[in-house]
């Protein structure tokens, strides 16, 4: 477009596909704002695919060369697939700024890569927003259900020139974003805002469901030149799976990073923004990495995690790192559980002339085995700070120790190598002893089951409780000194009942006078009496009464 006027596209259709190199464009080269790409589909969209010789890929490009500003891109429709090098670009190569991208659709994809394409980075789908000069690039918002990145696709928004870069803010239900089937070398797949020039990166949003990340992929925030990298915010209200890696040295990572290439490792002074993580459950396996670093001279950022349960296995780690800069810290906020397992570790160290950055953990339980470890060690300067408050740690104890991933054991360590070492303040919050009593009833028994049944002459006796002896009245009350005596023993098994049995005493015979005599047949004398008269049988009272 030249000169006053504004042109735009518009598509209306039910399945629209741009394939095998075709290109809708909207360029402004005047000085008003450019006209926007609007493609409204009741079923699909497919951009696919590049022209047999590779030199141009199917693609939807709105961008301005001039003073005026570029138009947006607009996307609605129930599925949206970006595979094998299709692009949508919105871009901007002046002071003018670039237009946005806005896609609202139910299901997205952008998938792989156009094999046999010469350039790496022109072989990957993409959809970028981006800036060549000094305009400030456009932003990209997606709406979705669900969002696949996979086999190299980027989602992106990147200054390449003195503008800043533009924000990327996806909602969506599920997002998978992962590196299975990218080929070899530096193809991995991407959700992020990054700086690739002297401008600074804008920042990165998501609110999720699930989230996760795969196989080397990245979700990101960084700077790779000299502009300073943007924030990271991640909201997932289930769970966020970080996990696996694409090689030894590309493992799948959330965070905000300056990682400045070539001499400019010797110039950078950027820094690094924030990384903020809300969700419910939080694992990270299988050497993947949560973290925010610096590897240039300027300030690492803060990784800030909410979670109710945050697992590492399997060489797992959050870390805050520079080389020279001061060290970022981490601040964990853990509801349930934090567990490390297996070689994972907790890092904010730095290098060279850095401080070590202060690590603050606040969890019930924490639980670390396998030579797990929590670090904020330094070289040249001090070490960081830990701060942990908790019920209880297992597993994890302190050293001194400036290699603590090389020693097999559970380590706590802010050592320094050349300078002083940081603190470590552990505070074991303990269990209030008031929360498990239980008031007692006053009557502990029945007593009347404690007491022994009699027999009918025994009705008028009575059976006086004086108290319970040793036991107070209420368990907070002291004993008092003149307790009586308290027979508790069971006495149930005392209560049986069985035949009763009348016991009738003897009763002696009265002496008579012996009246004759006679001799037995050894020949001795023996005296004779008559037989003393019946006696009579006493009357039974209860105190003759035995139960057997």
């Amino acid at each position: 477009m030249r000169g006053s006027s504004s042109g735009s596209i518009q598509i209306q259709g039910k399945q629209v596909r741009i394939g095998d190199g075709s290109i809708l464009l909207v360029q402004n080269q005047g000085n008003q704002t450019a006209g926007d790409i609007t493609i409204n589909a009741t079923e699909s969209v497919h951009v696919v695919g590049k022209s047999p010789d590779f030199s141009s890929s199917s693609s939807l490009i709105n961008e301005t060369l001039s003073s005026g500003a570029a138009g947006n891109i607009i996307i609605n429709t129930l599925l949206l697939n970006v595979e094998q090098g299709g692009y949508i670009f919105n871009r901007t190569f002046g002071a003018a700024p670039g237009g946005n991208i806005v896609i609202n659709t139910d299901e997205m994809g952008v998938n792989g890569f156009a094999a046999g394409d010469p350039s790496a980075f022109r072989s990957v789908s993409q959809i970028l927003a981006a800036s060549y000069g000094n305009g400030k690039g456009g932003n990209i918002a997606i709406s979705t259900k669900n969002l696949i990145i996979s086999a190299g696709g980027n989602v992106a928004a990147r200054p390449y020139a003195s503008g800043s870069g533009g924000d990327v803010t996806v909602k969506a239900d599920t997002i998978q974003v992962t590196s299975a089937g990218a080929p070899t070398g530096n193809y991995f797949s991407l959700l992020s805002t990054a700086s690739f020039g002297f401008g600074d990166a804008g920042n990165l949003l998501i609110d999720t469901r699930k989230l996760s990340v795969q196989t080397g992929s990245r979700v990101s925030a960084s700077s790779i030149v000299l502009g300073n990298a943007g924030s990271l915010t991640v909201n997932a209200s289930e769970s966020i799976d970080v996990s696996g890696i694409k090689d030894a040295l590309n493992p799948s990572y959330i965070g905000t990073a300056v990682r400045p290439v070539g001499s400019y490792a010797q110039l950078s002074r950027a820094n690094s923004g924030n990384t903020t993580i809300n969700t419910p459950v939080f694992n990270i396996s299988d050497g993947a990495t949560v973290f925010v670093q610096n590897l240039g001279f300027g300030k690492a950022g803060t990784l800030h995690i909410n979670a109710n349960t945050l697992k590492l296995d399997k060489n797992a780690s959050i870390s805050a790192s520079t080389t020279a800069g001061e060290g970022g810290n981490i601040d964990l906020r853990i509801q349930d559980i934090l567990r490390m397992r297996h070689g994972s570790f907790i890092s904010a160290e730095a290098g060279g002339t850095g401080n070590g950055g202060d690590i603050t953990i606040d969890a019930p339980i924490i639980l670390g085995l396998e030579n797990s470890d929590i670090i904020a060690n330094a070289v040249k300067s001090r070490g960081g700070n830990i701060h942990i408050a908790t019920q209880g740690i297992i597993g994890l104890k302190y050293t001194n120790l400036l290699n603590p991933k090389e020693v097999p054991t559970n380590d706590i360590t802010a050592s320094s190598q050349f300078n002083l070492s940081g603190t470590v303040q552990i505070n074991n919050i303990g269990v209030d002893p008031n929360s498990g009593l239980v008031e007692l009833p006053a009557n502990v028994t029945d007593p009347s089951q404690q007491i022994a049944s009699g027999c009918s002459a025994n009705q008028g006796s009575r059976f006086v409780a004086t108290g319970r002896g040793g036991i107070p009245q209420n368990p907070n009350q002291h004993v008092a000194n003149n307790r009586t005596w308290s027979d508790i023993r069971e006495i149930s098994a005392y209560r049986k009942t069985g035949s009763e049995t009348a016991q009738i005493p003897l009763s002696s015979e009265t002496l008579v006078q012996a009246t004759s005599w006679h001799r037995n047949t050894q020949g001795k004398i023996q005296l004779i009496a008559n037989k003393s008269s019946a006696s009579m049988r006493q009357a039974l009272t209860c105190t003759g009464v035995i139960k057997s």
